[in-house]
């Protein structure tokens, strides 16, 4: 009964919202204002780890010149067994996709932020949110449902983000100190093999 009543306090703050009669959409090509998108300047302000996307498979899809029998699309092909090449491309999955949700062939991120630091997420999610963008974030791509990639997005790539610290002995805040356990700080670009 205790979890029913912050559900009905959202529930009655959800229904008292203004509620917009034209839905905002997010800005993607070929919009027109996607070619106003000062593109330059995020790169600018996340120190030049802006990239262009690439479709590590295009070299297998008809719908960018290539084909499934090339041997361009072998060896991408044969390069996606490996988890570490896949975690390791900003538009690489770890999985081919879920029946029905999402495949590997859909449209990818049109920009990635190869994001290293703090003031790099700061900066993307602002510049995304100023330029009415849709910003998907990815670490190492094991999302079954695909929601860290979409078709004229901008994608925050935390997969650089590798440091783990050690904590011998850690105390949650507001806990007694004979709480104390060791622990791990994690980035969010490690994955679990190296932890």
């Amino acid at each position: 009964m205790a979890a029913a009543l912050p559900l009905a306090l959202v529930a009655a703050a959800a229904m008292a919202a203004p509620i917009s009669e034209t839905p905002e959409c997010r800005c993607v090509p070929p919009d027109p204002c996607w070619s106003q998108v000062p593109w330059k300047e995020l790169n600018a302000s996340v120190a030049g780890r802006l990239r262009k996307s690439v479709d590590e498979l295009a070299s297998c899809l008809p719908k960018h010149g290539g084909s499934l029998t090339s041997d361009e699309c072998a060896a991408s092909l044969e390069s996606t067994d490996d988890e570490f090449w896949l975690s390791a491309k900003p538009n690489g999955f770890q999985h081919t996709g879920l029946f029905n949700e999402w495949n590997i062939s859909s449209d990818i991120s049109e920009y990635s932020v190869l994001a290293e630091t703090e003031a790099d997420f700061q900066a993307t999610v602002k510049f995304a949110a100023d330029h009415n963008l849709r910003l998907v974030v990815k670490g190492t791509g094991h999302d079954w449902y695909g929601r860290s990639t979409a078709a004229g997005s901008l994608l925050l790539w935390t997969h650089q983000r590798k440091e783990i610290a050690w904590h011998e002995s850690f105390v949650a805040e507001g806990c007694e100190a004979s709480s104390a356990l060791p622990a791990a700080t994690v980035q969010s670009g490690v994955q679990f093999m190296d932890l």
